[in-house]
């Protein structure tokens, strides 16, 4: 990988990040009743949404095979079940319910991931998504999400 080759992904890092943060200003901006300043805030996430695409555009020779891809996209969800127990474990001794819960949730959704990874070539290929934990389930949505209990309404289809 070539230095431009790196400074193209962590600026698609970078981008991606400062846009969620950026939104989070925007609902806390609203939530203050700071309309006009909420606005900017999601402009500028737009425009950075704008950066990062065009970045993943330009990276998307630097993939490698599907198979590769797979494995890698294993590796990380496994890694992140590690981090986030270790984080559920800190949020516990800080008596953080909130985010212990949260942890949890985002645990059991990586796990459940990660046997989606493993078994992709035998699933259909219709993806729904829990828009409160990150649960994926092949084809038919469930009647309640098996991770946070979300109603069949919170789940998104992928296209």
């Amino acid at each position: 990988m070539t230095k431009s080759d790196q400074n193209m992904a962590e600026l698609f890092a970078e981008r991606s990040t400062q846009a969620a943060r950026n939104e989070i200003r925007a609902l806390k901006a609203d939530k203050d009743g700071r309309a006009k300043e909420a606005r900017f805030f999601r402009a500028l996430a737009q425009g950075q949404k704008v950066h990062a695409a065009k970045l993943l555009l330009l990276m998307r020779g630097l993939a490698g095979s599907t198979d590769d891809n797979l494995a890698a996209a294993l590796a990380e969800v496994e890694s992140s079940s590690d981090a986030l127990s270790d984080m559920i474990m800190v949020a516990a001794t800080d008596r953080n319910a909130l985010a212990e819960t949260a942890f949890t949730q985002f645990m059991r959704a990586s796990d459940s991931h990660a046997v989606r990874l493993n078994n992709v070539s035998a699933d259909e290929g219709n993806y729904h998504v829990c828009s409160i934990c990150g649960f994926i389930v092949p084809d038919t949505v469930p009647e309640r999400c098996p991770v946070c209990r979300a109603v069949p309404e919170q789940f998104r289809a992928v296209e």
